[in-house]
């Protein structure tokens, strides 16, 4: 959700408000949100898991985003330049390491 205020992405509170960090305002009146399927959330029972303790995320668009790409080497399927690569032992130790990549641009992903 966006601040009221001044338009800034806000982020949600464990009690049930929106705090903006950029103008230091925090809405307590915001209980649940709608999201783009109609469904409403209730904030309070969406941010802690059964014991209290709060909910654990991973996005996986922010995990890629943390992976090195490199120019090296061009995609066999679109032939885009932007890709992951990954050196893996998959055999035995003395055998040469093997490069997974995936590209950027439209996922597709290979070894060599």
């Amino acid at each position: 959700m966006f601040c009221d205020v001044c338009g800034t992405l806000g982020y949600y509170l464990l009690g049930g408000g929106l705090e903006c960090k950029s103008c230091d305002t925090t809405d307590a009146a915001v209980k649940e949100i709608v999201l783009s399927t109609g469904e409403r959330v209730d904030i309070k029972k969406a941010l802690v898991t059964s014991t209290g303790e709060p909910e654990l995320r991973i996005f996986e668009v922010i995990e890629r985003l943390k992976m090195p790409t490199t120019d090296t080497y061009h995609c066999p399927k679109c032939e885009a330049r932007e890709s992951t690569c990954e050196l893996r032992q998959m055999d035995q130790t003395d055998e040469p390491e093997v490069a997974f990549l995936q590209c950027q641009v439209c996922w597709h992903g290979w070894r060599i």
